[in-house]
């Protein structure tokens, strides 16, 4: 268990890193004031070794500008800060999941300048000191601060793993407005002694500004009276507000992590330094990674590699370029003495000087008064003075990353960009080293952002809206859980240097046909990224998404395709511009179309023919015009070998569908005169079938008639025949009659 109870024992394990801390603060001071351009020598120390001309001519800051240029642009000119990855989600939304996130997280971190200049200071401190630190100062607010490092306390042999590390602290200069903010409010987790406090604020109260520099342990803070210094032109009165210097100490016990607030020993008035003025009753953080994050521009070997033996590039450059710019110095005030005349006096020394008479044009020295000559006056070795101030400035480049092409001495043929690419890789080799070392360490700090976009019941209003869309867009709780993330900080190609970063795109843009269409636009993107130095036209001109996005030019050539199949020749103009997409949307379609055909029936007709050319046509005009521009040589030979494939299928497609045709209408003709005989031999049988028709019809009447006239004989003979029989019957009637009339009538008595 830490033994930090007591503020007393915090203040003495703070303070007893003062005398090492002295030196620190003495050696950044020196490469601080480098950096501003201050005079490489004091007035004392130049009085002393004759040198009259005291600049510093700005070599050292141009050295760190550049290299703190390339670090800047490694980490903050890409579309995105961090790219998140859901590898363990479904495979069907990992990509939209993760393409979500990584927008929605780094919508606020690009919001603005304040990120951006987070990340400017602390490359900047990177490049000078070797060390970057920024810290968390709310347990759910996502933006850390800067810490300079001389507000940062870390123990001794404490790894860069900060592996060993289980106490740091952080001075915090608090104004009078601050720490009332602090103190006094009614936040729920306020543990402030405001009594303490309060006693604080009375002895500042009648405070004049011009106590303000007495608010500075001037025996360790060699940085702040610098810093002064430099705004104020000497003037140590102060322009700067009276500040509350107060330590946040962290440190860990059973495995969490604990803070107290102590004021700063002689500096704070009133402070009582046996009173903690701010103690946590229970643990702000499970782990140093949640409250303080550095990064690392080491240069040293010193192994395993320990936080205080860290040296960045400023400690090494720092005595080259002293050397440099006194020589340079010396250099210039060896040309001044030699534009002075030097007179030779032979006279006694007793006699008064000689003087030089004036005669308008002429000048008549005095006897005894001689001129001395040009091969009597010291001379320096010009050559070894340029062969040492080019070692320099080449042992300047090489740890800096500078290159600049040498200037053509009439010998030298043009560097190849494969050549031009090799030296600035060798020359860039250390700043791409601290880049490579960066990116592992920026993970660090994107994981512990990320995961703060991730707390529940956060107040911070920015986390708030990014959980707010990650639910609206449909994305599970369970996965709005860094545990479930891979995090990953973007640095673009060249690692920040921009002439790696051209010669590596021309390289790419030449291998790109070679590659699939999600890399091609990949590389658009960075080749976008590189020339304009602006991740939002990248992202405008050249999106990178996992679903292609289509360009005006595809989709103008998609709705184009279907009215060349079926206009005339040379009704379509011929393409303007964007020859690479209409070509690469085109060419699928046509070979589509051609694969429709040849399973259909493997032949087109001659419309479908010409259709075909037409688009054919028009994809060989774009080619033709692309390949004006020589860098798409390759993609113009891969383009025009597809289109000689495609014609080749469409020629063999017309020839079968022409064959067709004339076979097509060779039968036709003998189907005709086969079909004018049979229609004869049909008019034929229908003029026999009709007259065996009218035959038939009229023996069927003949029939009928015949039918008809022996119905009507067997009427007339029935007629008859009853006409006869009933004149018999009459007849007998009448017989009988009669028989019967002619009786005697006795017979009736």
């Amino acid at each position: 268990m830490s033994n930090f109870s007591t503020a007393s024992k915090v203040l003495s394990t703070i303070m007893q890193g003062d005398a090492v801390e002295n030196a620190r603060s003495l050696n950044r001071k020196k490469i601080l004031d480098a950096a501003n351009c201050e005079p490489p020598l004091t007035k004392e120390e130049a009085k002393k070794i004759g040198i009259k001309i005291n600049v510093n001519w700005g070599e050292f800051a141009k050295l760190l500008s550049d290299a703190k240029k390339q670090l800047v642009s490694a980490f903050t000119s890409n579309q995105y800060y961090y790219t998140v990855e859901l590898p363990r989600a479904p495979k069907e939304h990992q990509t939209e999941w993760g393409s979500f996130i990584t927008q929605e997280i780094n919508e606020p971190l690009q919001r603005g300048t304040t990120f951006y200049m987070l990340h400017d200071a602390r490359w900047s401190s990177v490049i000078k000191n070797g060390i970057g630190a920024m810290m968390w100062t709310s347990a759910d607010g996502w933006l850390p601060r800067f810490v300079p490092l001389s507000d940062l306390r870390i123990p001794s042999d404490t790894e860069l793993s900060f592996q060993n590390l289980n106490w740091f602290s952080r001075r915090i200069p608090y104004t009078i407005t601050e720490l009332i903010k602090q103190a006094f409010n009614k936040n729920q987790n306020n543990f402030w002694d405001k009594k303490s406090v309060a006693q604080i604020l009375k002895n500042y109260k009648e405070l004049n500004v011009t106590d303000a520099g007495n608010n500075y342990n001037w025996e360790t803070d060699w940085e702040k009276l610098s810093s002064i210094l430099k705004q104020d032109g000497s003037l140590s009165g102060g322009d700067a507000m009276p500040t509350i210097p107060l330590y946040h100490f962290y440190f860990e016990d059973e495995g969490k992590w604990y803070m107290h607030v102590v004021p700063e020993t002689g500096t704070v008035r009133g402070a009582d330094q046996n009173n903690f003025l701010w103690k946590s009753p229970h643990a702000i953080a499970s782990s140093w990674k949640e409250l303080i994050h550095c990064q690392f521009g080491d240069l040293s070997f010193d192994d395993p590699p320990k936080f205080h033996s860290v040296r960045g590039l400023g400690f090494i450059l720092l005595e080259p370029t002293f050397y440099s710019n006194i020589t340079r110095c010396r250099l210039l005030q060896h040309v001044h003495d030699n534009l002075n005349i030097l007179l030779r006096i032979s006279d006694p020394s007793e006699k008064a000087r000689a003087a030089i008479q004036e005669f308008q044009n002429l000048g008549v020295l005095r006897s005894g008064v001689s001129i001395v000559p040009q091969n009597e006056r010291h001379q320096i070795q010009f050559n070894l003075v340029e062969m040492v101030m080019a070692q320099l400035r080449q042992l300047q480049s090489e740890a800096s990353s500078s290159y600049t092409q040498q200037a053509d001495s009439g010998t030298q043929k043009e560097q190849t960009a494969f050549e031009t690419r090799v030296k600035a890789e060798q020359v860039n080799a250390m700043t791409s080293g601290i880049v490579l070392r960066a990116t592992a360490f920026e993970a660090e700090a994107g994981l512990e952002i990320c995961r703060r976009f991730c707390l529940k019941n956060s107040q911070d209003p920015d986390i708030q809206t990014f959980q707010s869309r990650c639910i609206k867009a449909g994305i599970p709780q369970e996965w709005l859980d860094v545990k479930q993330w891979i995090v990953r900080p973007m640095v673009p190609i060249g690692m920040g240097n921009p002439t790696i970063a051209q010669a590596a795109i021309s390289q790419l843009q030449g291998l790109a046909p070679k590659l699939s269409p999600d890399a091609q636009s990949e590389i658009n993107h960075e080749a976008v990224l590189v020339m304009t130095h602006d991740a939002r036209k990248a992202a405008r001109w050249a999106p990178i998404s996992h679903k292609p996005t289509q360009s005006d030019a595809t989709r103008e050539a998609i709705g184009l395709f279907a009215t060349l199949l079926i206009s005339a020749p040379g009704a379509v103009p011929p393409p303007q511009n964007n020859y690479i997409d209409q070509i690469e949307a085109l060419i699928p379609l046509l070979a589509g179309q051609v694969m429709l055909y040849t399973q259909r029936n493997n032949m087109a007709t001659v419309d479908e023919s010409r259709g075909l050319n037409n688009v054919l046509n028009y994809i060989g005009k774009a080619v033709q015009s692309l390949g004006q521009d020589q860098a798409q040589k390759e993609r113009v030979k891969k383009y025009t070998d597809a289109i000689a494939k495609i014609g080749n299928e469409i020629k063999a497609l017309t020839q079968r569908g022409l064959e067709a045709e004339k076979a097509q209408t060779q039968q036709g003709q003998n189907s005709q005169v086969a079909e004018s005989a049979a229609r004869m031999q049909v008019e034929q049988a229908e003029a026999a079938q009709r007259m065996a028709h009218k035959e038939r019809e009229h023996q069927a009447d003949q029939r009928r008639k015949d039918m008809a006239a022996r119905a009507e004989q067997r009427r007339k003979d029935s007629s008859a025949y009853a006409s006869i029989e009933h004149g018999r019957f009459q007849a007998l009637a009448q017989a009988h009659n009669t028989r019967i009339n002619t009786q005697p009538k006795e017979n009736e008595e």
